[in-house]
């Protein structure tokens, strides 16, 4: 394996933590809605009998949450692949659980305690980094495939090339950096865990608010994956529309193209990527409108600014509102009443 730089903790306490859980513990997984949260989650419960699976968005990880455990008699908590800007709520959970969080965003603080374990490095996507942990409890090389998928999702493949190279050669394909004009240096963009990863990270979008049903179809089978990808299709062709609207409905503050849609699916993120990869030198917002809320993800493929900085300044004065993620890629939410106020900050910053 690649050797791993932890930013806070350390994986030896992640193994007394697993070592720790006993028959009596009531354990739930929380993890995030996209290919790595799901493939984190799905790496952990190969490993760890669980008693509740939560996939959330970050704006569900609040008192609701924190009540669904309480009354499910929840006494052991990994969380994983989820930037949690909150720790009042990792206080309230320490009031009945152990906690453990793995995770790769930037953080403000390094919430270890006597009640929680937190281990964060960001040169490695979430399930990658509880492959590692993980696979030294229990063999489980039969999800190597897709940690790989999700590595590809997250782009984080540039720390783990060794594993990278000896998965793919597995089952057939082969790794490759390439760089050209419109590429900052990523992972070839065809061939077999290309179109695999991005088949499965559609099919999850696909499936919205149901991705219990999407962890549950999702096997350690490369060659049998219960018709997810066949979801895939609907979802590209409203894609391929976005980006042709991005393109005629985008606004320019600055190096900022800012673009509000509403559609069906949830892909801002990957239209957002697209759109970064032809403009590497522009800061790309997209924010969907939903019931309650704009969710918002933004890029920079040259990284040249920091896109969480920027989205923390553009909701500072705003309530009931989160942004984080990593130097490249963020994303967050705004209420509906503050697109105005979040507009007006983007344009002081241009």
């Amino acid at each position: 394996m690649d050797k791993i730089n932890f930013l806070a903790g350390d994986e030896t306490k992640a193994l007394e933590f697993l070592k720790n859980i006993s028959s009596k513990d009531k354990v739930a997984i929380i993890s995030h809605v996209d290919l790595d949260g799901i493939v984190s989650a799905k790496v952990i419960s190969k490993v760890v009998k669980y008693d509740l699976l939560k996939l959330v968005a970050y704006e569900q990880i609040n008192e609701d949450l924190v009540k669904e455990l309480k009354n499910n008699k929840i006494t052991k908590i990994i969380m994983t692949d989820l930037s949690i800007d909150d720790i009042k709520i990792i206080k309230v959970m320490e009031k009945f659980a152990d906690i453990l969080v793995i995770d790769h965003h930037l953080f403000d603080e390094d919430f270890n305690s006597n009640k929680t374990i937190f281990i964060n490095c960001q040169d490695h996507c979430a399930s990658y980094l509880c492959y590692v942990i993980f696979s030294k409890t229990k063999s489980i090389n039969e999800l190597d495939w897709i940690v790989a998928c999700a590595c590809i999702s997250d782009w984080k493949y540039f720390n783990n090339k060794a594993f990278m190279l000896k998965v793919m050669k597995k089952y057939g394909d082969k790794f490759e950096i390439v760089k050209d004009k419109t590429d900052f240096g990523g992972i070839r963009k065809s061939g077999k865990f290309w179109e695999l990863q991005l088949k499965l990270s559609l099919a999850l979008i696909y499936f919205g608010y149901e991705l219990i049903k999407a962890f549950n179809l999702l096997n350690e089978d490369i060659e049998n994956l219960n018709n997810l990808t066949k979801y895939a299709d609907e979802v590209q062709d409203e894609i391929d529309k976005s980006v042709k609207r991005f393109e005629k409905e985008k606004e320019s503050f600055g190096d900022i193209y800012f673009w509000v849609f509403s559609g069906r699916f949830q892909i801002k993120s990957i239209v957002a990527t697209l759109a970064s990869v032809k403009y590497p030198n522009k800061t790309i917002i997209i924010l969907k409108k939903n019931q309650k809320n704009y969710s918002f993800s933004a890029r920079r493929q040259d990284r040249k600014v920091n896109v969480v900085e920027v989205l923390k300044n553009a909701i500072f004065g705003l309530s009931n509102t989160f942004a984080g993620g990593h130097i490249a890629a963020g994303g967050g939410y705004i209420l509906l009443k503050d697109l105005k106020k979040f507009k007006e900050n983007l344009k002081k910053l241009s």
